[in-house]
């Protein structure tokens, strides 16, 4: 096993976590939308968990472009970036408790739908990827 090849692993397994950890601070942010019990500062810390595995996600894809000098899926670059985007506009526009809540379960959901898509349209070149850089 390469370097690069481990890396895309490591890529293709933080993409469920980051999917996973984005999904449920949506849901936890939509539950305390209605239950104000919910709002803690634990959803908070766990929102910008999951916003900052996003982060990880992006350095993760760039190493593997730029270590193996491969060409990346179809927008599948685009999706990251766009995620950073919206974490970081979200966390600007949000100045009192509701519109962050709003803005948190907003983000959660499109992060969701953003990441299990690029996940799915990434599939199987990720696959042929790892085949080539395995024989490396």
């Amino acid at each position: 096993m390469t370097v690069g090849a481990s890396l895309l692993e490591v890529h293709t397994s933080w993409s469920w976590i980051m999917i996973v950890g984005n999904a449920m601070a949506g849901v936890w942010a939509l539950l305390a939308h209605k239950n104000l019990a919910l709002r803690s500062r634990a959803l908070w810390w766990f929102t910008g968990v999951a916003q900052f595995s996003v982060f990880v996600q992006v350095v993760l894809g760039v190493a593997i472009v730029n270590r193996n000098k491969i060409e990346y899926p179809a927008f599948h670059a685009f999706y990251g970036f766009v995620a950073i985007m919206q974490s970081r506009l979200s966390t600007l526009i949000a100045h009192n408790s509701r519109a962050r809540c709003i803005c948190s379960t907003v983000l959660a959901v499109y992060l969701l739908w953003d990441s299990v898509f690029a996940q799915c349209s990434s599939a199987k070149p990720a696959k042929k990827l790892k085949n080539e850089l395995g024989e490396c």
